[in-house]
């Protein structure tokens, strides 16, 4: 029995009214308009700034690449779609307004996307830099790659987890149950925390043990600790790529901004240390740039000749 031809619209700023039938519907190019009926089996996207409206058939696949594209599931029939997304500004919305349908499985790959996602007790992948995540329905399975991402997850009793990526925040509830899941770590500057427990972490004089003050959960891996002078916070040189903040490092400079804004130092002292005087002066003048641009003043900053981890080095003079 032959396939039924695909629905298809390749095309640079058309509108158009197609019928799948039970096929595939494909769009290509950018800047279309498109209504897609007659439950469709996949939604194929390849291109940028496409608006389509879809039917879909039970457990359809949503495989998007491209950026900026706005997908309304108009109605489903059966099992919810599942969904492979690569790229970003996608927005994926259900009849109901709600900003992403049920989906078994899914893998998200791209950047600066907000979705909302209900696991139905599946296995879901996120990959992609810098985005924002919620995750419904009792996630059984999860891995988390990628890079300055946060996380707000439900998650099975017992769910394993697999963070794999650098500054990835997760942030997740277990429903009903006191079982906690199963979290493997790999990379830098990544966290997990149960809700309700994110709102603040004690700072503790490490030779006295006494609480000195607190600190946002999310700004917890910058592992500050209380030394003579005042605070001092080590940002290593894997949040640098040569002298520029990576993405990863850019969220680390941004829990540093928050911390300095909440113990209010007299003065901010940045120490560069690499094999490099070059690269350690580019460095503390990026780190100095940031923290000026975003309010925090009297930063004064040098180069270390003595032996230490590369990277630099923030101390918050009380």
């Amino acid at each position: 029995m032959a396939q039924a031809a695909a629905a298809q619209l390749r095309a640079e700023g058309a509108t158009q009214t197609l019928e799948c039938a039970g096929a595939d519907a494909v769009i290509g190019g950018s800047r279309n308009t498109a209504i897609f009926n007659g439950g469709c089996a996949r939604l194929q996207v390849r291109g940028n700034n496409n608006s389509v409206t879809i039917a879909l058939a039970s457990a359809a696949l949503i495989d998007i690449e491209g950026s900026r594209n706005r997908i309304k599931i108009a109605a489903t029939t059966g099992a919810p779609p599942r969904l492979r997304i690569m790229g970003g500004g996608t927005e994926v919305t259900s009849a109901d307004g709600a900003l992403a349908p049920a989906a078994d499985s899914a893998e998200l790959v791209g950047e600066n996307q907000v979705l909302t996602l209900d696991c139905a007790s599946g296995a879901v992948t996120l990959a992609g830099t810098r985005n924002r995540i919620t995750l419904l329905g009792k996630c059984r399975a999860l891995t988390l790659r990628g890079e300055a991402t946060l996380v707000r997850a439900e998650l099975a009793p017992g769910a394993q987890v697999l963070i794999e990526g650098n500054a990835i925040d997760l942030v997740y509830d277990v429903a009903g149950s006191d079982i906690p899941p199963t979290v493997t770590m790999r990379g830098l500057g990544s966290f997990a925390v149960r809700a309700g427990r994110e709102a603040a972490l004690s700072l503790r004089d490490p030779r006295t043990g006494q609480v000195t003050g607190t600190v946002p959960v999310l700004i917890r891996d910058l592992e500050a600790a209380i030394v003579e002078p005042g605070t001092l916070v080590a940002l290593p040189a894997g949040v640098f790529a040569d002298a520029a903040p990576t993405a990863a490092g850019e969220m680390q400079l941004d829990r540093l901004v928050a911390l300095l804004a909440q113990i209010s130092p007299r003065g901010v002292r940045l120490t560069g240390r690499d094999v490099s005087v070059q690269i350690s002066a580019q460095r503390t003048e990026a780190v100095r740039a940031w923290l000026g641009a975003r309010g925090i003043k009297s930063v004064s900053s040098q180069t270390a000749t003595e032996p230490g981890p590369a990277g630099v080095e923030v101390l918050a003079l009380r």
